[in-house]
């Protein structure tokens, strides 16, 4: 009887840890932005991210719907404009949309990401922060933040941050933290990409296999009483 109850059990587990795969939900906030086109950093002096501009920068968002909870990467597009390398982390917060900052602990800081001089985007570079699985939550905001202020030395280390001047996504913004506040020019948002997934649900199959195999060993065990009897 132990074994059965364990051949149900493992079947029981094995079905909570699988499930069908499922496709991932991708955020973008400025659907319209071009990478190829260096347009887009006409207003670095807004965007410009390390010394003598701000010390990170970050966006806010939300996950895309109640479903796709689990953050597995986000991404930013940056230029060099001081003709240097540029070290800087990334990191993951909770935002508080009234005061504006990011609150709690970290959620998510990457190995410092030194830039590679934007080969192969006509001037931008992809960067991406692989992050694992993350779950957010539905409710509450986000900020996804990129910080040069642990690398900072005295000397000129600009990035310019993708960004199309549009304000279409309607659950975010763009911030710039200079001197210990955050900070925002105007309503817009950086050209940023997260990559989202469902939560792994079990199957309902499982479950009815588990409950049918309760039931067989407890039918089995209400027999080997009686037979003792």
């Amino acid at each position: 009887m132990k074994s059965i109850f364990n051949y149900f059990l493992a079947i029981f587990i094995v079905g909570l840890t699988t499930h069908p795969v499922q496709a991932d939900t991708f955020l973008y906030t400025t659907p319209d932005f071009d990478p190829a086109n260096p347009w887009h950093v006409s207003n670095w002096y807004v965007d410009g991210l390390g010394e003598p501009r701000a010390q990170a920068i970050g966006q806010t968002f939300k996950t895309p719907n109640s479903t796709d909870t689990v953050l597995t990467e986000f991404s930013y597009w940056v230029q060099e404009l001081d003709g240097v390398h540029v070290t800087l982390d990334a990191v993951l917060m909770e935002w508080d949309l009234i005061g504006r900052k990011p609150i709690g602990a970290q959620l998510y800081t990457s190995n410092p990401y030194t830039t590679s001089d934007n080969s192969g985007l006509a001037g931008y570079e992809k960067v991406t922060f692989n992050v694992g699985n993350i779950q957010l939550d539905r409710s509450k905001s986000y900020v996804a933040i990129l910080s040069t202020e642990n690398y900072e030395n005295g000397a000129p280390s600009r990035l310019g941050i993708g960004w199309s001047g549009s304000d279409r996504y309607l659950d975010g913004e763009w911030y710039f933290y200079d001197s210990g506040i955050w900070g925002t020019a105007f309503y817009s948002d950086y050209a940023f990409e997260a990559r989202f997934t469902a939560q792994p649900v079990p199957e309902p199959e499982t479950y009815a296999m588990m409950l049918a195999g309760l039931a067989l060993v407890g039918a089995m065990a209400r027999r080997g009483k009686q037979a003792k009897v």
